[in-house]
């Protein structure tokens, strides 16, 4: 008999040296949409040429509670990237299962436009859009632990 386990706070996962942890949403609380890695070529004979995109740029949507306090330190990241230029808000992205094996980490990332923001009785998700590069084949999606 076997049986693996997960719990989203035993994951890790930061952002330009952040670690966001704070009244994340877990449905789902990252979204990741990965390039594609080829393309294709069809000549009128049938041959078909499979083409490697060398794509990186991959998007990211972050789920929090609009109460989360991690809203303010990711607005004050956003502020100075547009506002000291230069780089300054981009930086390393970790996201790692410490009950598992996936592995997606990225040396840029950046805050790739401000959420769209709602006011309600409840207090609702904020969903930040991220956008980072990634090695073609370094991302690691994997199970977790079974005893």
């Amino acid at each position: 008999m076997r049986s693996a386990f997960f719990n989203i706070k035993d994951t890790t996962t930061s952002f330009l040296a952040l670690t966001i942890s704070d009244s994340i949403d877990g449905e789902p609380f990252l979204e990741f949409e990965f390039p594609d890695d080829f393309e294709y070529e069809e000549s009128a004979d049938g041959l078909v040429v499979r083409c490697n995109t060398n794509a990186t740029l991959v998007s990211c949507k972050m789920n929090l509670k609009a109460s989360s306090k991690e809203n303010d330190k990711l607005s004050l990241a956003r502020s100075i990237d547009l506002n000291v230029g230069g780089g300054a808000g981009v930086g390393p992205f970790l996201h790692k299962d410490n009950n598992g094996t996936t592995l997606i980490a990225s040396p840029r990332s950046w805050i790739h436009k401000l959420p769209n923001w709602t006011v309600a009785r409840k207090v609702g998700v904020v969903s930040w859009d991220l956008r980072m590069q990634i090695a073609p084949g370094s991302v690691l999606l994997g199970g977790h632990s079974a005893e």
